[in-house]
C-alpha cells in the first residue's frame, strides 16, 4: 500500500518558501516619482536600503511627464515602518510633487522575501511591527456602509434572534450574533474617533441606529 501511495505523488515538490509566503501576507509597493526631481528619488532610495528592503526602478511616462516607479515587497508586519518612514520624508503623500503610492496585496511569491536577503534565516518578527493604519481605514470602510449587504445579513441575524426568543433556544441568538453587521459601524466610530475623522463617526452612528431601528421592526414583525 506503501508504494502504491508513493506512486501517486507528483514527481515535483512545492516548494517550501512559497508555502510559508502563503501564511504571511505579502504587500508590494509601488512608489512613483517625478523624474524630473531628484531628492525624493534618493530619499526613497535611502529609505529602503536602509529597511533592507530590496526594490526595482522603472523609467515611464505617466500623464505626459516622465516618471521613475519604485517596486518593493513586504510582509504585512514590516510593512507599516517602511510607509511610516517614506511618509517622514514626505514620499507617498497626497502631494503630486511628492509622488503617488499604490499597495497590493500579494498572495505567494517565490523565493521568500525575507528581511535582509534570502537564504535558510528565520523571520524576524518585532513587537513594534503592526498594520498600517491606511489599511485598517480601508478594511473598516469597506464594511461599516449601509448597503444591501449590510440590510440583508442584518435582517437575516435579526430574524433568527427573533425566532430564539420565541422558541427559548439561546444557540439561536449566539448565532445571530455571528451574522450581525453590527459590529461594523461601531469600529468606524471608534477609529473615526481615534484619528479624528468626524465623517466616519457621523456615518457610523447613522448606520448603527439604522440597523438597530431594522431589528426592532423585523423583531416585532416576527413576534
Amino acid at each position: 500500500i506503501g508504494r502504491s501511495l508513493r506512486a501517486l505523488e507528483p514527481p515535483f515538490r512545492y516548494p517550501r518558501a512559497a508555502i510559508e509566503s502563503s501564511l504571511s501576507t505579502m504587500r508590494q509597493g509601488q512608489l512613483t516619482l517625478p523624474a524630473a526631481s531628484m531628492a525624493p528619488l534618493e530619499s526613497a532610495r535611502r529609505v529602503l536600503t536602509e529597511a533592507g528592503v530590496p526594490h526595482t526602478e522603472l523609467r515611464g511616462v505617466r500623464a505626459g511627464d516622465e516618471v521613475v516607479l519604485l517596486l518593493f515587497t513586504l510582509t504585512s508586519l514590516a510593512k507599516a515602518r517602511v510607509l511610516e518612514t517614506l511618509a517622514n520624508h514626505g514620499l507617498g503623500c497626497t502631494t503630486p510633487a511628492h509622488g503617488r503610492l499604490e499597495v497590493l496585496e500579494v498572495l505567494s511569491s517565490t523565493p521568500y522575501a525575507r528581511r535582509g536577503g534570502s537564504g535558510p534565516r528565520r523571520r524576524r518578527v518585532r513587537v513594534s511591527d503592526r498594520t498600517s493604519l491606511d489599511e485598517i481605514y480601508q478594511r473598516i470602510d469597506e464594511t461599516f456602509h449601509f448597503t444591501f449587504d449590510f440590510v440583508l445579513t442584518t435582517a437575516i441575524a435579526s430574524t433568527v434572534c427573533a425566532v430564539g426568543l420565541a422558541t427559548d433556544q439561546p444557540i439561536f441568538v449566539t448565532a445571530s450574533m455571528l451574522l450581525s453587521p453590527l459590529m461594523a459601524p461601531i469600529m468606524a466610530q471608534t477609529l473615526g474617533t481615534c484619528v479624528g475623522d468626524k465623517r466616519m463617526v457621523y456615518k457610523g452612528c447613522r448606520n448603527e441606529c439604522a440597523g438597530l431601528l431594522l431589528c426592532l421592526l423585523v423583531g416585532s414583525l416576527v413576534g
